[in-house]
């Protein structure tokens, strides 16, 4: 899953306190691969953090501050693949429907050309 503008995600502002979770909207992602985040302390106080790694389930977590999906958001994701998975087999075909079109995570429909390799206009 790609983090895309819009995702409330959690972010991890010290190390050293790894309980510590603060609330961020995804403002940016950038072409490395970081996120722009708009961060909601425990106060309520809003901070920006900028060029944040973005740690994906399973990944190694980094020396410095970061920010990963919640919970929910992943069991929510292997839920969807585990539909899509078994909607492909009672259909017969062995990609799921995100895989040729349908819905991707970000909710964003997919285009023709994802899948047939033209023009989708």
């Amino acid at each position: 899953m790609n983090p895309t503008i819009g995702r409330i995600v959690y972010y991890r502002p010290n190390i050293l306190k790894p309980e510590i979770v603060h609330a961020a909207l995804v403002a940016a992602v950038n072409d490395d691969g970081t996120v722009n985040l708009r961060v909601t302390d425990q106060n309520a106080d809003e901070y920006p953090a900028l060029r944040v790694p973005f740690v994906q389930d399973g990944d190694e977590r980094p020396s410095r501050t970061y920010a990963h999906w919640m919970p929910y958001q992943i069991g929510q994701a292997k839920k969807t693949e585990e539909a899509e998975r078994a909607l492909a087999q009672a259909m017969g075909s062995k990609d799921t429907p995100s895989g040729g079109g349908g819905l991707r995570f970000d909710g964003e429909p997919q285009q023709a050309a994802d899948s047939e390799g033209g023009d989708a206009s």
